[in-house]
Formats: structure tokens, C-alpha cells, sequence
């Protein structure tokens, strides 16, 4: 892969990863999601320090699917900002790791 190519998908993700930490950061969610916040800092400056892209989008979709299946257990609706990011996301995971990253999405969550 070009040097190039991941510079750009590493920008791309952490544009991911500031809007969804932006969202969060709203009063109504602050509380709530206080503690992904805190992953979506660190995931943002492993990326910074050249961390696969790849292996970060894997751990984050995980994260990410962690959250939405437990507020679908707590029936709690699920921000939509979550979304967009499990499916943007989605495109950085390497094939071999896929395994679990639509696992959450084949549920019917209230977005």
C-alpha cells in the first residue's frame, strides 16, 4: 500500500473519530458515553503515532458494536452518529477480521 493511500485512510478515520467524539461530547450524551470518548482519544492518537489503520478501525468496530448491543439490551436508542460510524468504519477493517464487525447490525437497533 502506498504511503500515500494510508496517510489519506488514516486521515480519514480520524475524521471519523473526531465527528462521532464530537456528537458524543453533547450534553445528552456526555454522561453516557464518557468512557468511549476516552477510547476514541487514544485510538485518535494511536493513529497519530502510526498504528495500523486497519487493526484500530477492527478494535474500534468492536467497541463501537459493544456499545450499540448494550443499549439495545438497556433499551436505550442508539445516536445515529453511532451508525454512520460502524458503517464507515466497516471499510477500513481488514477482510480476515470481519468476523464480528456486523454482528450488531444484524439486530433491529432503533437508530
Amino acid at each position: 500500500m502506498s504511503g500515500n493511500k494510508k496517510e489519506r485512510e488514516a486521515s480519514e478515520v480520524k475524521s471519523i473519530l473526531s465527528n462521532l467524539y464530537n456528537d458524543l461530547s453533547k450534553a445528552e450524551y456526555e454522561q453516557r458515553y464518557h468512557a468511549l470518548n476516552q477510547t476514541l482519544l487514544v485510538d485518535y492518537q494511536r493513529i497519530e503515532k502510526g498504528s495500523n489503520v486497519g487493526h484500530v478501525a477492527n478494535d474500534l468496530v468492536k467497541q463501537l458494536n459493544h456499545e450499540v448491543l448494550t443499549n439495545l439490551r438497556l433499551n436505550v436508542q442508539n445516536p445515529t452518529s453511532l451508525k454512520t460510524a460502524l458503517e464507515t468504519l466497516n471499510k477500513y477493517v481488514p477482510r480476515d477480521e470481519r468476523v464480528f464487525s456486523n454482528y450488531a447490525q444484524s439486530f433491529p437497533i432503533r437508530w
